[in-house]
């Protein structure tokens, strides 16, 4: 067994762009999610040129954030509690009276845009990448400290050199549905930090989600942080994290230790 980790180089890349978040590639944002869109206005086919699925994903939840809606979706629910104007309070039967017919409209005619990449055609070089790699039997248990074994795979196939993220080990397929695919991959350096990578069927990166924080899973001079997780048969990611924290400086001082959980959906 490989013990595989996160390239260091990447750490502050992906882990101090965005607070506690599942997807550790949401655009960079101040206020909303594409500068310079009017949600109050009918979105026209110009506007949402050149975006990819991530952030129109994104784009459509602002409408639903803006107007106080409470997510269930974990990844989603941390994103949008960076802003101030987030106020959560609707659920998703309450929300409905809430939403004008251009927030209808909206939300629909990005969802069309969505399917659009759902229903672009498959590359089929990509496809033959695919069928390369092995799939992930869960339930699937992780640690930190402990790495995945690596899949058994030519990594030496024009295929896998094509298509695998740079550095990467393949682990394996977590997924695959008809309009995308995930796959966990990891990292060489001193620990390992599992990332699931997501991509449409031509091969296009949708986003990363990161398991678990950089800082959940170090040590250092008097604190010690170490987590442990499942992926679970459907798709839900259970992490649990440990940090003991002591004064270097006494000799025999108390150990302070919280234990804290997570709690987050694939798809």
């Amino acid at each position: 067994m490989k013990k595989i980790s996160f390239l260091l180089l990447l750490f502050g890349l992906l882990f101090n762009c965005h607070s506690q978040t599942g997807n550790d590639r949401l655009p960079e944002i101040s206020s909303m999610v594409v500068a310079g869109i009017d949600l109050t206005e009918r979105i026209e086919a110009s506007n949402l040129k050149n975006l990819q699925p991530a952030t129109l994903r994104l784009l459509r939840n602002e409408i639903f954030a803006r107007k106080g809606y409470k997510f269930k979706s974990a990844d989603l629910d941390r994103y949008f509690k960076q802003f101030d104007w987030y106020q959560p309070q609707f659920d998703g039967i309450s929300i409905e009276g809430h939403l004008t017919e251009i927030d209808k409209y909206n939300i629909n005619f990005i969802k069309n845009v969505e399917k659009d990449f759902g229903n672009a055609t498959p590359d089929e070089k990509f496809i033959e990448y695919l069928s390369l790699i092995p799939d992930i039997k869960l339930p699937l248990d992780f640690t930190c400290e402990n790495g995945f074994q690596e899949a058994d795979i030519n990594h030496t196939n024009p295929f896998i050199r094509k298509y695998n993220p740079e550095g990467a080990l393949v682990i394996g397929k977590l997924y695959s549905s008809e309009n995308e695919v995930g796959i966990i991959y990891g990292y060489i350096a001193d620990t390992f930090y599992p990332i699931l990578t997501k991509f449409n069927l031509k091969g296009e990166e949708i986003e990363d989600v990161a398991f678990f924080k950089f800082v959940n899973c170090s040590g250092g001079p008097g604190y010690s942080a170490t987590t442990k997780g499942t992926i679970t048969k459907d798709l839900a990611v259970k992490t649990q994290t440990k940090i003991l924290q002591w004064d270097i400086e006494t000799e025999g001082s108390q150990i302070d230790t919280v234990v804290f959980e997570n709690e987050f959906s694939i798809k």
